[in-house]
C-alpha cells in the first residue's frame, strides 16, 4: 500500500455518533471513500443516550429556517447563553451552518419532526428567547431498518425505546408511568424495535452513512495518529477479533476526523481539568478521551470551556442482584420529581433542584474561611410517597425502595445515618413542605422553568416538580458530579483542529464533545451540542470533499 498503511481510504472517521456518522455521510454522499471506525461493540456513542434534541434558530413549516428575525433573535439568545462568550459572527455561523447540514440530511433519509412545544432551556427571559419553536428531534425510526447491525445500536436508560418526545409528552411526561408503559403504547409499537429520542437521530444516521458507501466497522479503537511529512496521514488500530487485539494501520488521503466524545470517562483527565471532586462519567464506557489523547500527541492545543454549566449531579448504584455497579444522571430524572429534595452537610437547600445549571452553580461555591465547599457533599432525599408513582434508579414506577439506599424511620434517623444535622434538615423540610403544599416554592422557584415543569411527573399538584417529603419511612443518597465536560480540542468553525498558535494541524478534524460547543460559557441550551456536532460534521465532510488527495492523485 502507499505510504507503508495496511490499507487507506479518503477519509477516516472515529466515533460513531451524530456529528462522526454526519461527517462520514457527507464525505460518502461526496463521493469519497470513508471508512468509520467505532472502538465498541455499540453504535451511537453519546448520542443514543441523549434526548435527541436539535435546536435551530425556527422550526417554521419546513422544519428549519435561518433568515430575517428569527435569525436576528436566535443570535441574540445564543450571545445571552455564552455571555459574551461567542461573537456575533459565530453564532450567526452556527444557526446558517445548522439549517444548512439538516435540510442535507432530510433530502438524505434522515426523518424530523419539529417539537413545538419545547421552550428554550432555562433562560425564558433572555434576550431572543422564544416560548417554543426551536427544537427539532429526528422521527421514530424501526432498528430492523439495521439489518444485521440491528443490536448493535445503542438503547438509552433514560428514555422509552418505542415512542417520540411527542409521544411522551401526551403521556404526561418523562416522570410519568404512562410514558414507560409498553402496554399503552401503540398498536403493534410494543412488538417492535422502534426507536425514538437520540436513539432515533443514530439510527437514520448511521443508516444514512451505510446508504452512502461509508464502511462502518465495529470493535475497531484508533490508538494513535500517525504523521507524515507534517501532516496526519492516517492511524493506527486496534481491532478486536476475539483474542487479543491485532495492530493495522490505515491512511487516510484526506484527512483524520475525530467524533470520540469527550474526556469525561477518564479519571487522569478528569482530575486534571475539571473543578468538581468525586466526577463520575454517565455516558458510554468508551467516551474516555481517546481522541483528545491521540490529538496533542500530534499538535493539537486544548481549550476550556469557563465557568461551565454542562455538569449535573448523580449517583452511584452499587453492584446488587447479579447487576454491575452503574452510574445515573439525577438532575434531569430523580431532582426535577416532586417529594425529593437536595441538601447539603447542614441540612439546607440550597438551588432549585430541577435546574442542573443552578445546581452546579451553588455546588462550585468554595467557604474560604473553612476550606470547603459549602454546599457539597449534598445528598438527594426522597420520602415513601415517591415511589408509589415514581422510577428511582431507572426501575419501574411504583418498585419499592431498593435494599441499598440509605433509609431512615425518621428525618433524625436519615439524618444520622447520612452525616446530615439533623435540626437544620429538620428545620428545612418544614419550610419546603409548607412551600409544597402551597405549590409555590418561596426560596428557589422550583417549578417555574418552562423546561423545569415539562420533566416533572404528572400530578393533580399545582406544581409538576414541588411535594412534600413527609411519608415516613425516608430515604437518601449522596450525590456526585457528572455531564459534559469543560475542555475539548481546539477547533475552528469548520472543525479543523487547532495548535495552541491557532494554526491548523494539516490533516486532522474534530467534531462533537471532542470540539467545543456554541453555547460555551455560563449558559447551556438543549439542543445546542447535538445542533453543533451535526453542523461541523457535515462542514467537515464538504470541506474534505473540496481538497486534493495528499499525492494529488486521487488512488480509489
Amino acid at each position: 500500500m502507499p505510504n507503508g498503511f495496511d490499507e487507506s481510504a479518503d477519509v477516516v472517521v472515529l466515533g460513531s455518533g451524530a456529528a462522526g456518522c454526519a461527517a462520514a455521510l457527507t464525505a460518502g454522499q461526496s463521493g469519497l471513500e470513508v471508512v468509520q471506525l467505532e472502538k465498541t461493540m455499540v453504535l451511537g456513542g453519546t448520542t443514543a443516550h441523549s434526548y435527541g434534541f436539535i435546536w435551530v434558530p425556527d422550526t417554521g413549516e419546513a422544519g428549519a429556517s435561518a433568515a430575517g428575525e428569527a435569525l436576528k433573535d436566535a443570535v441574540r439568545y445564543l450571545r445571552f447563553v455564552s455571555a459574551g462568550g461567542v461573537s456575533e459572527d459565530e453564532a450567526r455561523h452556527y444557526c446558517t451552518q445548522v439549517v444548512e447540514a439538516l435540510d442535507f440530511l432530510a433530502r438524505n433519509g434522515v426523518e424530523f419532526e419539529p417539537l413545538p412545544d419545547v421552550p428554550d432551556h432555562y433562560h425564558p427571559s433572555a434576550p431572543g428567547s422564544r416560548g417554543g419553536g426551536r427544537i427539532i428531534a429526528a422521527a421514530l425510526f424501526d432498528a430492523h431498518r439495521l439489518g444485521e447491525l440491528q443490536p448493535a445500536l445503542g438503547v438509552s436508560k433514560y428514555v422509552p425505546c418505542g415512542l417520540t418526545w411527542t409521544e411522551v409528552a401526551a403521556r404526561g411526561g418523562l416522570g410519568s408511568p404512562e410514558a414507560w408503559n409498553s402496554s399503552l403504547w401503540p398498536d403493534g409499537r410494543s412488538e417492535g424495535d422502534y426507536r425514538g429520542f437520540g436513539m432515533s437521530l443514530a439510527g437514520f444516521l448511521v443508516r444514512s452513512a451505510l446508504d452512502n458507501g461509508v464502511d462502518l466497522r465495529l470493535g475497531h479503537q484508533a490508538t494513535r495518529l500517525i504523521v507524515q511529512d507534517g501532516r496526519v496521514a492516517g492511524c493506527e488500530v486496534a481491532v478486536s477479533s476475539g483474542g487479543e487485539p491485532r495492530l493495522v494501520t490505515i491512511g487516510a488521503r484526506r484527512g483524520v476526523v475525530i467524533a470520540t466524545g469527550g474526556i469525561e470517562g477518564n479519571p487522569d483527565l478528569v482530575l486534571r481539568f475539571e473543578d468538581l471532586p468525586d466526577w463520575q462519567s454517565h455516558f458510554p464506557e468508551g467516551v474516555t478521551g481517546d481522541g483528545m489523547v491521540m490529538a496533542t500527541e500530534v499538535g493539537a492545543g486544548l481549550r476550556r470551556n469557563p465557568n461551565n454549566l454542562r455538569p449535573m449531579m448523580g449517583y452511584r448504584v452499587p453492584p446488587h442482584d447479579g447487576a454491575p455497579a452503574v452510574f445515573r444522571g439525577a438532575g434531569i430524572e430523580e431532582m426535577a420529581a416532586p417529594r425529593t429534595v437536595v441538601v447539603n452537610r447542614l441540612g439546607l437547600r440550597f438551588s432549585d433542584e430541577s435546574r442542573f445549571q443552578h445546581v452546579v452553580n451553588a455546588v462550585r461555591e468554595f467557604d474560604v474561611a473553612r476550606h470547603e465547599h459549602r454546599n457539597y457533599p449534598c445528598y438527594l432525599l426522597m420520602d415513601s410517597e415517591f415511589f408509589n408513582g415514581a422510577s428511582f434508579a431507572g426501575r419501574p414506577h411504583g418498585a419499592a425502595p431498593p435494599d441499598w439506599l440509605t433509609r431512615g424511620d425518621d428525618l433524625v434517623g436519615l439524618a444520622d445515618r447520612l452525616g446530615i444535622d439533623a435540626q437544620g434538615l429538620a428545620e428545612e423540610l418544614a419550610q419546603f413542605n409548607a412551600d409544597a403544599h402551597e405549590g409555590v416554592d418561596h426560596r428557589f422557584d422550583r417549578g417555574t422553568a418552562p423546561f423545569s415543569r415539562i420533566l416533572g411527573r404528572r400530578s393533580s399538584a399545582a406544581n409538576p416538580n414541588l411535594g412534600p417529603l413527609e411519608t415516613p419511612p425516608f430515604f437518601g443518597l449522596p450525590l456526585v458530579p457528572t455531564g459534559i465536560a469543560s475542555t475539548t480540542l481546539s477547533t475552528d468553525s469548520y472543525g479543523r483542529v487547532l495548535t495552541m498558535r491557532g494554526q491548523p494541524v494539516d490533516g486532522l478534524y474534530a467534531c462533537g464533545n471532542a470540539a467545543p460547543n456554541i453555547d460555551r460559557g455560563p449558559g447551556y441550551q438543549a439542543g445546542v451540542s447535538l445542533g453543533q456536532g451535526i453542523a461541523t460534521g457535515c462542514a467537515i465532510g464538504w470541506g474534505l470533499a473540496q481538497e486534493a488527495p495528499v499525492d494529488g492523485v486521487d488512488n480509489r
